[in-house]
């Protein structure tokens, strides 16, 4: 969500010693917003652009160009990236574009409902960034800042900021600033949070599970135990409704949402590991 495919980069040279690797940047993230803003010509403007499914549609688009439309592809995704991919997988239960061929799925702080605690978060990013646009550029780096200290306070645990220090979680919302805008963060959070529809990650999970297709498709899920956006139990709920059961979830004790970042090379290891069993 506050993130762009600089947060990959540390990663990069493990996943990519023995395959091809692809890092998407979907529509919103990153500085570089281009001149549509958060208009799409399809949705006759606003954040329809912004959505799952459209989501879903850019990354098979991107896929198949990159490896063809035959290829068979494992993904891996984190929080926003993990619902984006499980947007993919449900494509294969409906009749939008063709699905992507996906062997196995790796899923990272992604929980089949919020709690109380993870729906005042993302009302408080909604606050900080406002209905819409700032009148000019100072107002929207300000809101962007403090959207940027609140995704940074609630997706790392308490001891891991402890340790790093606050000059430290300074540089991360600097860069948060530098490589996001306030305009797409807030077309984000309009087009890919709203959990009462069929794009929820439970209402996808049950698309999924119901589909002819779901068997061919292996799950893992991580979730770190100290994670307050997505509790240990929602990851496990999520698991059980695509059917991937109990066995499926990875838990990182005394680790935040942001399991990447607190526990990288550990999260490596199990990613590289799911794909070669």
């Amino acid at each position: 969500m506050a993130q762009s495919v600089r947060s990959w980069e540390p990663h990069l040279p493990s996943l990519s010693a023995e395959r091809d690797v692809l890092v998407c940047e979907c529509l919103g993230q990153g500085p570089d917003q281009g001149s549509w803003g958060t208009c799409d010509p399809r949705d006759g403007g606003g954040d329809g652009a912004m959505t799952l499914d459209r989501h879903a549609e850019d990354l098979g688009r991107v896929i198949r160009e990159a490896f063809g439309g035959d290829a068979q592809i494992d993904l891996a995704g984190f929080s926003l990236g993990g619902r984006i991919g499980l947007a993919a997988l449900a494509a294969a239960a409906g009749e939008s574009a063709p699905p992507l061929s996906i062997r196995r799925m790796h899923l990272t702080g992604v929980g089949a409902e919020r709690d109380g605690f993870g729906e005042a978060v993302v009302q408080s990013w909604r606050d900080a960034l406002g209905d819409h646009g700032g009148e000019d550029d100072e107002e929207e780096a300000r809101r962007l800042r403090a959207f940027a200290w609140s995704a940074v306070l609630a997706t790392h645990s308490p001891h891991f900021l402890s340790r790093q220090g606050p000059d430290r979680i300074r540089t991360w919302v600097d860069g948060i600033c530098s490589q996001s805008t306030a305009g797409g963060m807030r077309s984000l959070l309009r087009g890919t949070h709203g959990e009462e529809d069929e794009w929820s990650p439970a209402g996808m999970a049950r698309r999924i599970s119901q589909a002819p297709e779901a068997g061919r498709t292996r799950g893992r899920i991580c979730v770190g135990g100290d994670d307050r956006m997505v509790p240990p139990g929602q990851a496990l709920r999520l698991g059980e409704l695509l059917g991937w059961g109990e066995e499926s979830v990875r838990l990182f004790r005394e680790c935040g949402h942001a399991v990447p970042t607190e526990m990288g090379r550990a999260w490596r290891e199990d990613l590289l590991d799911f794909l070669a069993d």
